[in-house]
């Protein structure tokens, strides 16, 4: 394992140290990841995991690289499984419940104008603009009025605003 050693011996620590602070690294950057909510910090966790991972072993290199491999898909399969949708849950539903929402979560019931043709209908609200949802573009038309009833992953459902 000599990646592994000279890397202890660039940071100054003993090979058992070292092997403990990728394990740290690791854990604590997918516990903020979970307050973050992103899968970048969740993916350098995934990749340090698996280096850790792999340094248990003396192998040679290419044993090495397909080690690290399986345990990759291994750790991803367990993120995407377990923790997105158990732990990140959970994490949200009682530590971060009294949380406020998203600014365009609470859009819902919002009157706004519909802007556009075709494919590029928007809904424009106050100053801003928000694209209208697949499912709702057939029954719109450019310059009606509607009501916003929730917005998902930044595409708002509509409904047409009663007279």
């Amino acid at each position: 394992m000599p990646a592994m050693f000279f890397l202890a011996d660039f940071f100054g620590v003993s090979n058992g140290t070292f092997l403990h602070w990728m394990l740290a690294i690791s854990l604590t950057l997918l516990v903020l990841d979970v307050f973050c909510n992103t899968e970048f910090l969740s993916w350098i966790s995934m990749l340090v995991f698996a280096f850790w991972g792999t340094m248990q072993f003396e192998l040679p290199l290419q044993w090495l690289v397909l080690v690290y491999i399986v345990i990759l898909i291994l750790c991803a399969a367990f993120y995407y499984t377990l923790w997105t949708h158990c732990v990140r849950r959970l994490v949200m539903d009682v530590i971060l419940r009294r949380a406020p929402k998203e600014a365009q979560e609470n859009l819902a019931g919002t009157r706004g104008r519909i802007v556009g043709q075709g494919e590029n209908l928007s809904v424009k609200y106050g100053d801003q603009f928000l694209p209208v949802a697949d499912e709702c573009r057939q029954m719109l038309s450019a310059g009606d009025s509607v009501v916003i009833t929730s917005v998902k992953d930044g595409f708002a459902t509509v409904r047409p605003e009663q007279p």
